[in-house]
């Protein structure tokens, strides 16, 4: 038993080394790209979008800071949300990107897709009155729609240069099938809502 048990150690310690470096991976690459795309992207589309209604300077936006003003405390506040949000969906691109349909640079839009179906009413909220202030609201809505298939590709690009190698789906057809039904059910479901939230910008 001693032996046997000796023996499983390394083989242990080899998975758990495996799995943590898979886990650190996905986490730095989503703080990476979430840093690129959701700080400073989202920080970009804000310009763009104050740039085009330059009437509203000097009005409060839905976070208090003043129209037109780039804020040390606005910067670091999209900053942080980019890479705390980007953390997280970098986790969830390695733990799901094998349930995920197609190859290469299609994947990974296809990741960003799911991002925006299941998570889209974070950012898209029907009640900041921002999206009405600085209109038209359907450009606001589409540019920041846009954020997410961008990080999508940018974190799943980052995670798959150190980790190409994507295990198949499992042979159980129940096990593969209920992942496909979960997935389905939170894009649905973060859809419904996020579809709602449109409807009220518009």
């Amino acid at each position: 038993m001693v032996v046997r048990a000796k023996a499983v150690r390394p083989v242990v310690f080899a998975l758990l080394l495996r799995l943590g470096r898979f886990l650190l991976t996905g986490l730095l690459s989503g703080i990476v790209a979430g840093f690129i795309v959701g700080g400073i992207g989202s920080r970009v589309v804000m310009r763009i979008l104050a740039a085009l209604n330059t009437g509203q300077a000097g009005v409060l936006t839905e976070n208090g800071n003043i129209s037109g003003q780039i804020t040390l405390d606005g910067t670091l506040f999209l900053l942080f949300n980019g890479i705390f949000f980007g953390a997280i969906g970098g986790l969830l691109y390695v733990a799901i990107r094998r349930w995920l349909p197609w190859q290469g640079i299609c994947k990974r839009l296809a990741f960003g897709a799911f991002l925006f179906l299941a998570f889209g009413r974070v950012v898209i909220d029907g009640d900041n009155k921002d999206f009405a202030l600085f209109g038209p609201p359907a450009l606001g809505v589409i540019l920041f729609a846009l954020l997410f298939p961008v990080y999508g590709l940018a974190v799943a690009s980052i995670v798959d240069r150190f980790h190409p190698y994507i295990p198949s789906p499992p042979a159980r057809r129940i096990a593969a099938n209920t992942a496909y039904v979960l997935l389905t059910g939170v894009a649905a479901f973060g859809l419904f809502h996020t579809v709602s939230a449109i409807k009220t910008i518009a």
